[in-house]
């Protein structure tokens, strides 16, 4: 499961510290953020984080190592830096860079990082959205970079596995029982009424029109970026309802059914 946001639609990124002492769905209703995943790795027994942490200015964690990472002050200036520079922004994390500047990283994790498992990443990929990926299926940290590239992403970072992936993308959940140390949570911007009338019937590849413009004004509400509002169904808006479709457990097909409108509203 993933999902591609607008880095301009994005309010807020924020990295939420609970020590392990509040679920999932604890922190998105007490939040109220539209996506959430789970953060970074952390110490089972103390609940503290490793590698580099830095939440709203303050530094949980720092091991003196160094890191490319995610660094960002609000949330749409999220770019990957390197650890020496991480005091100068307001929130960073670290764990395992794959992709930076659109090639493959030397990849550095230890052993218990290591085997195939479920994963969790952020990335960044060409069109200007921030790329969150949850997987349930068992995976490599090699596997996992493939799959980040695959979703287009010119930089990506591994971040916790086994058992504490989950992630809640708008309403699409992968879940499990663990409660973490720390949760990435992410603020759009949202509009509340669709603009054009919802179609009748199936919209697909080819079709013009007030009807495609409804598609695509949700696709992007949603967070599934599939560019202008055209009324031009394309290439790149059937590639959007086909992820919307794929991670609501719909069939991937690229039309815009009545399930998918469902979705959509």
């Amino acid at each position: 499961m993933y999902a591609k946001i607008p880095l301009n639609k994005i309010k807020k990124i924020a990295i939420i510290q609970t020590d392990c002492k509040k679920t999932m769905s604890q922190v998105k209703a007490e939040y109220g953020c539209q996506y959430i995943m789970n953060g970074g790795i952390y110490n089972f027994s103390t609940h503290k984080p490793y590698c580099k942490l830095r939440a709203n200015g303050v530094t949980y964690a720092d091991d003196g190592m160094g890191y490319w990472m995610y660094g960002w002050d609000e949330g749409k200036d999220i770019k990957m830096i390197h650890s020496d520079d991480m005091r100068n922004y307001l929130n960073g994390i670290a764990c395992v860079a794959m992709i930076k500047d659109g090639k493959n990283t030397i990849l550095n994790y230890n052993s218990d990082m290591g085997g195939a498992r479920p994963r969790t990443a952020i990335g960044l990929d060409n069109s200007g959205n921030l790329v969150m990926c949850c997987n349930k299926v068992n995976k490599t940290i090699e596997q996992t970079r493939e799959i980040m590239r695959s979703y287009g992403c010119v930089s990506a970072l591994n971040l916790d596995g086994g058992g504490s992936s989950q992630a809640d993308f708008n309403g699409s959940k992968l879940t499990s029982g663990r409660r973490v140390a720390n949760w990435i949570c992410v603020w759009v911007e949202q509009s509340t009424k669709n603009p054009y009338t919802e179609p009748i019937g199936l919209v697909r590849q080819g079709n013009r029109g007030n009807a495609v413009r409804w598609v695509q004004w949700a696709l992007n509400n949603k967070g599934y970026n599939c560019g202008k509002v055209d009324g031009i169904f394309g290439s790149g808006t059937k590639l959007a309802v086909m992820l919307v479709q794929k991670a609501n457990g719909l069939v991937a097909d690229g039309i815009v059914g009545d399930k998918t409108k469902e979705v959509l509203r």
